[in-house]
């Protein structure tokens, strides 16, 4: 059908009601829906099934009532709740807020670890979830590093990305902007990623979270940045960088 395409609304054609039939019989074209003229226009463009219309719906709905109760558990209140919400594992919390800087250094996975001083720090339930624990190191307080570990990163973020973070890790597909190369990006201090993680607020209080994590070292790009602010990480695959904490810190 080599007739032009004429785009139809609710209100006839091009907005002149009453016409469409006219329009149609005089000129020989065809008249059609938005969607249909969409579809014509880009071949590749269909609409998705209604059933998967709703999962998208309902996966998004599920997506914020997860990151509002991990807001909630963050600054103190949602204990409890059912048991696939629980992502928390209470006995490796540490509260660095009152802690010092001692001028000890600590090392993880062969590179310093910069503890997060002025901050508190959940525990993620992360253990038995990957096919070994050895890129968590051994537990306990310790100074260096310890056999099969990998090093410690953070990665600043809003709270809206939170809950899919602490649920199901990293998604490269969703970053973009890549100045040092595409990959999942971090830095060994908390300082640094706190300026990629925007102020939020709870119940009246102000706060801000950064994502602790452990990067596999074998393919880790170490670049310095050009903005003078230490180091950044680019792990160019998202299933080795795992975060294993969050950071909360009260502005």
């Amino acid at each position: 059908d080599k007739s032009p395409t004429v785009m139809a609304t609710d209100d006839g054609i091009a907005g002149l009601p009453h016409v469409a039939s006219a329009f149609s019989s005089t000129l020989g074209s065809k008249v059609v829906t938005y969607d249909q003229y969409e579809e014509e226009r880009n071949p590749k463009r269909r609409r998705e099934p209604y059933w998967l219309q709703a999962l998208s719906i309902i996966i998004s709905i599920i997506t914020i009532i997860f990151a509002i109760y991990l807001v909630l558990r963050l600054c103190g209140d949602g204990d409890g709740g059912p048991t696939w919400f629980n992502v928390y594992d209470t006995k490796y919390d540490k509260d660095f807020t009152e802690v010092k800087d001692d001028g000890t250094q600590y090392f993880r996975g062969g590179h310093e670890y910069h503890r997060p001083y002025g901050w508190k720090r959940r525990a993620l339930n992360v253990l038995g979830r990957y096919e070994n624990d050895k890129w968590l190191g051994e537990p306990g307080p310790r100074v260096g590093s310890s056999q099969g570990e990998w090093p410690v990163s953070y990665h600043g973020t809003n709270v809206n990305a939170s809950g899919h973070i602490a649920r199901e890790g990293y998604d490269l597909s969703k970053g973009k902007h890549f100045k040092y190369g595409v990959g999942i990006y971090s830095t060994p201090s908390i300082h640094v990623a706190a300026k990629y993680a925007p102020v939020f607020e709870e119940k009246g209080r102000r706060y801000r979270i950064v994502f602790q994590n452990r990067v596999n070292p074998k393919n880790l790009k170490v670049v310095e940045s050009d903005m003078g602010d230490g180091e950044y990480w680019v792990q160019p695959r998202q299933e080795f960088m795992r975060p294993y904490g969050i950071c909360i810190q009260r502005c």
